[in-house]
């Protein structure tokens, strides 16, 4: 099978269509008919619950990770209005994922990293490629969460970390 991507978007201003709208988009897009791993991203007029019920209902409860923004940017298209959702479906037999959460960014980003790092290493092996972070806007330090990720042993010395800050119209 390899690897395949689709990506869509929906600007609906109910949530649960809005949701379920970029979702199936995305698979049809993307040619998937089960996603292994589901990207979200919306905008901060939707009440953030119900649009994620609805994007993991219509992936078949994928596994999810994504942030709520002042925008979206996806096919062509940049949305900085209250209502852009933007979904990627991912299927493969290629790549392998994990997701979580972690909280208490405004205790210190050192102690969050290392927290990141110590819950992933067990399904991260010498292979893993990248680290998608998602964070909290006000309360992330960037250098000192990678810190405190780079100070659990075992763990890929120098792994990419890519992604950006959450953000909630300041609610």
């Amino acid at each position: 099978m390899g690897t395949r991507a689709g990506v869509a978007i929906s600007h609906h201003r109910n949530p649960r269509v809005a949701g379920q709208e970029a979702a199936v988009d995305a698979m049809r897009s993307g040619g998937i008919g089960r996603p292994t791993f589901v990207f979200v991203f919306a905008s901060v007029g939707y009440p953030q619950e119900a649009l994620v019920s609805a994007v993991r209902e219509a992936t078949f409860r994928a596994p999810l990770c994504g942030c709520s923004g002042e925008g979206i940017i996806a096919n062509g298209e940049a949305d900085e209005s209250n209502f852009a959702v933007a979904v990627m479906a991912i299927e493969s037999d290629e790549l392998r994922f994990a997701h979580g959460l972690s909280e208490g960014l405004c205790g210190g980003a050192r102690p969050v990293g290392a927290e990141v790092a110590r819950n992933l290493a067990p399904g991260v092996g010498p292979d893993a490629r990248a680290l998608f972070v998602f964070a909290d806007g006000l309360s992330f330090n960037f250098d000192a969460f990678r810190a405190g990720f780079e100070s659990v042993p075992g763990l890929s010395q120098g792994l990419p970390f890519f992604g950006g800050t959450s953000a909630d119209n300041w609610k």
